[in-house]
C-alpha cells in the first residue's frame, strides 16, 4: 500500500468514528455511550494496525500511534499503552514519552528506562552515547531496585509543575480532526523541572556507574548487590543521611558507592575483579586499571579524613556496622 492510499484510509476511518461534538470549544471527544460505540473505536484500532502492516517500516509508526489512540478513545488504556510504539534509543521524543507516562500515570504504573531517556533526551557524554544501551540498562536497574525497596519514581510528583492540557489527552496528532479524551489527564511532562531533575540524575548516575564498572560483562550485577547493601545501611542508621553514589567535589569523576557524610565514612562494594585478575572480567589489564582506581579513591578519602570500608560478596552486615560505629 502506498503512502497516500494508507493515509487516506486512516483519515476517513478516524473521521467516521462516533464523536461528541463540542459547541463552545473547538475540540471534540469520543462518544462511547454504548457497547456499539466502543466496538467501533476498538475496531478502528485493529484496522489502523492492519494499515501499518501494509506500509513501509518508516511509516508504520504513524499508524501504530493512531491505533493506540483509538484504543484510548475506547477507554481501553491498557491496550493503548501496549500499542504505543517505544521511542527510539538515543533520541528525544518528548511528546511520545509524555503520552506513555500519562497512560502509566492513569494506570498506576511506574516509568521505564526508555521513558526517562526519551523525555528530555539522553544528555550524556560521548562515552555515554557510545554505550547508550548499557546506560539504559543501568537506569532500569535503578528503577527496579527503588521499586523493590518501596521508593519508586513517582510520576504523580511530576504533575506538580508539568503542563496539563485543560481538555485532556490529545488523540490522532497530525489528523485533521481535533479529538481529546479524559482520562488520561493530558500531561506534558517535558515542562516539569521536577521530572527533568530526576531524569537527569538517573541518567547521570547510570553513565557514571557504567564508566566505573565498564569492565564488568554482566551489566549491573555488582550494582544490585551494592544497592541492597545501601538499603541495609540506610535501615541500620535511620537518623543519619546515608547516600548512594555520593560525589563530593574532592573525589573528581569518581564516586563513593555508599557514604555517611556525618560520620565521614564511605563503604565500597567490591566484586572479584577488585582482588585478582579474572579473564571473564577483562583479565590482567582490567585488574590493573581497577586497582589504580581503588588506590586513587582510597588516597583521596584518607586525605579528606574519611574512613573507607570494603564489603565483598557474603559480607557480614553486623560486623560491617560494628566497624562503622567503632570510635576513630
Amino acid at each position: 500500500m502506498n503512502r497516500e492510499e494508507a493515509f487516506d484510509q486512516a483519515i476517513k476511518l478516524i473521521a467516521d468514528l462516533p464523536c461528541q461534538r463540542e459547541v463552545i470549544d473547538f475540540w471534540d471527544m469520543p462518544a462511547v455511550r454504548s457497547d456499539g460505540d466502543r466496538a467501533k473505536w476498538r475496531a478502528a484500532a485493529d484496522r489502523l494496525i492492519g494499515i501499518g502492516q501494509k506500509v513501509a517500516p518508516d511509516l508504520a509508526e504513524y499508524f501504530e500511534i493512531w491505533a493506540s489512540d483509538a484504543a484510548v478513545g475506547a477507554k481501553d488504556l491498557d491496550r493503548g499503552l501496549a500499542l504505543m510504539p517505544l521511542p527510539g534509543l538515543g533520541g528525544r521524543a518528548s511528546l511520545r514519552a509524555s503520552n506513555i507516562l500519562d497512560l502509566k500515570l492513569s494506570l498506576g504504573r511506574p516509568p521505564a528506562a526508555r521513558d526517562i531517556t526519551a523525555l528530555f533526551g539522553p544528555k550524556v557524554t560521548k562515552f555515554g552515547r557510545e554505550n547508550l544501551l548499557r546506560v539504559e540498562q543501568f537506569i532500569q536497574l535503578q528503577l527496579d531496585e527503588r521499586a523493590a525497596h518501596g521508593n519508586p519514581v513517582d510520576i504523580v510528583h511530576w504533575t506538580q509543575d508539568a503542563h496539563q492540557h485543560k481538555a485532556g489527552y490529545s488523540l490522532f496528532n497530525g489528523h485533521p480532526s481535533y479529538l481529546v479524551v479524559q482520562p488520561p489527564g493530558g500531561w506534558h511532562f517535558s515542562y516539569s523541572k521536577r521530572a527533568e531533575a530526576e531524569c537527569m540524575a538517573l541518567i547521570r548516575d547510570a553513565e557514571n556507574t557504567w564508566r566505573e564498572e565498564s569492565d564488568l560483562p554482566r551489566v549491573g550485577e555488582g550494582w544490585i548487590s551494592e544497592t541492597r547493601l545501601y538499603y541495609e545501611l540506610k535501615a541500620a542508621f535511620p537518623a543519619l543521611d546515608v547516600l548512594q553514589h555520593h560525589r563530593p567535589d574532592w573525589l573528581g569523576r569518581q564516586h563513593l558507592d555508599i557514604a555517611i557524610p556525618s560520620l565521614r565514612t564511605a563503604i565500597e562494594f567490591q566484586g572479584a575483579q577488585h582482588d585478582l585478575p579474572v579473564a571473564f572480567f577483562g583479565g590482567e589489564d582490567a585488574f590493573i586499571r581497577t586497582q589504580e582506581r581503588d588506590r586513587r579513591k582510597l588516597g583521596k578519602c584518607r586525605k579528606q579524613g574519611w574512613r573507607l570500608f570494603y564489603a565483598r560478596e557474603g559480607y557480614d552486615l553486623t560486623d560491617l556496622i560494628a566497624q562503622i560505629v567503632e570510635p576513630r
